[in-house]
This record gives structure tokens, C-alpha cells and sequence, in this order.
């Protein structure tokens, strides 16, 4: 009756436009319709989504990640993919710090990437420069990490990843410049990731260039496995690492 009296007083909104929705559902029907989720075929390690399947099954990797030695990451998933209607939802996590977009969204990464981040020892958020944080008051990732960890129980650690430089926003940027922009931007300074499985944390993914400078970090400190989590990602074209 409490429950019932709760849901009368403070009706479920639709967490894109609003709209009144019934308790357990995140969006409502018209919303849910034009999101996008990733879903197969995807390339196996950068879990971009593919016009159609490779031919070989042994080897479902996209021609970017296919010989391509730069990658540090693991494997990377994502759940939506990133477009106009999509952006709606990552605005409320990067702009507003909507703790119930993050927490549903979780919910949604949970059930369809479970396997991958039961693996993890440790979460690790991508961090932003000290410098965005004190003006925004938050980092985003940390948002996504921290639900992560209350929802799978694994530690999470906002500060042993470190941006020690001030980076340009990625935005409009050439897939040459995004490299050139974050290269040598992180530093780890745990000495205790030896043969450490790592879940690392981010919002949207799109060259995969941020990732994988941070999986370098990582990897350099002693990780053993860097797994990639983001909310969105954007579609294969133009993905360069």
C-alpha cells in the first residue's frame, strides 16, 4: 500500500521526455522505440556494430581492429548506439548528473554485459582533468563506476587513473587529431595492478582513442585485462584507434 501510495504521489517519468511511465519501465513506449541498442554482428573486440557478419566465424573483428597492434584494450561493449535520440539520454548523464539515467542505464548494461564485467577486480572511470571537475562539480564516468560497483559489487577507484594534462574536447576533431589530443593526457599511479582485471568506465566511445591511451596506462601499471564499458557508441564509420 506504501509502495502503491509512493507511485501515486511521485508518478515514474520517461527519462527522455518525461512522460508518465509505469514503475518498472525506464522509457516510454515511443522513446523505446527509436533507441538503438548494439546488438549483433559486432566486431569482437571493439563491439562496434557491422553493416553485415564477416565471413570468417573464427574471426568476427572489423578491418580497424584486424592486425592492428595499437589497441591496448581488451574488448570494449557498448550499449546504445550514438545518435540524435541517444544524445538525449547521454545529455542527461554529462549535464545534469541524472543519477536515476545512470542507474537505469546500469541496470541495461548489467543484463546484457554481465559475463564481461563479473570478470573485473577493480572499476576505473575515465577521469577528467581536475580543472573540468571543479567547474563541472562531477565526473561523468565516475557516475556510470560508481553504480557499476553498489551493482556488482566489485571496488571501484576514481584516482589512480589520472588526466595530467589539460586536453582540447574531442568534438569536430579529425580521428588523426582525437589520437594527437589525449596522447600521453593519463598516468597511473598504483603500483598494485599487477595481473588485475580492469573495467574501464566511460560514457560514450567513439574513435576509441581516449580508451585505449587509458588501457596503455593501465596496461603500463601492471593490468593484466582492461574490459571497455560506455553507455553509447558511435557507428563503425570512421572508427580509428
Amino acid at each position: 500500500m506504501i509502495r502503491r501510495m509512493f507511485d501515486w504521489l511521485f508518478p515514474r517519468c520517461c527519462r527522455v521526455c518525461r512522460a508518465e511511465i509505469p514503475a518498472d519501465a525506464v522509457f516510454c513506449a515511443k522513446c523505446f522505440s527509436e533507441i538503438i541498442f548494439i546488438d549483433a554482428p559486432i566486431c569482437s573486440r571493439c563491439g562496434k556494430m557491422l553493416p553485415v557478419p564477416l565471413p570468417s566465424e573464427d574471426s568476427q573483428l572489423c578491418p580497424v581492429c584486424s592486425g592492428n597492434d595499437e589497441i591496448c584494450f581488451d574488448v570494449s561493449r557498448s550499449l546504445l548506439l550514438y545518435n540524435n535520440f541517444s544524445r538525449r539520454i547521454i545529455f542527461q548523464v554529462k549535464r545534469k548528473a541524472d543519477v536515476g539515467v545512470v542507474r537505469d542505464c546500469v541496470r541495461m548494461l548489467a543484463m546484457r554485459y554481465n559475463q564481461i564485467i563479473n570478470t573485473a577486480d577493480l572499476i576505473i572511470p575515465v577521469p577528467s582533468h581536475w580543472s573540468r571537475n571543479l567547474i563541472r562539480g562531477y565526473n561523468p564516468p565516475s557516475l556510470i563506476a560508481r553504480e557499476l560497483s553498489k551493482l556488482f559489487d566489485i571496488p571501484t577507484d576514481d584516482w589512480c587513473l589520472k588526466r595530467i594534462r589539460r586536453t582540447e574536447y574531442q568534438g569536430n576533431k579529425t580521428v588523426a587529431e582525437r589520437v594527437a589530443n589525449v596522447k600521453s593526457a593519463f598516468s597511473c599511479d598504483r603500483r598494485d595492478l599487477m595481473d588485475k582485471r580492469i573495467l574501464l568506465v566511460d560514457d560514450v566511445r567513439t574513435t576509441g582513442a581516449t580508451l585505449n591511451e587509458c588501457s596503455k596506462s593501465l596496461k603500463a601499471a601492471g593490468a593484466s585485462l582492461v574490459s571497455c564499458i560506455t553507455l553509447a557508441s558511435t557507428s563503425i564509420e570512421g572508427e580509428r584507434v
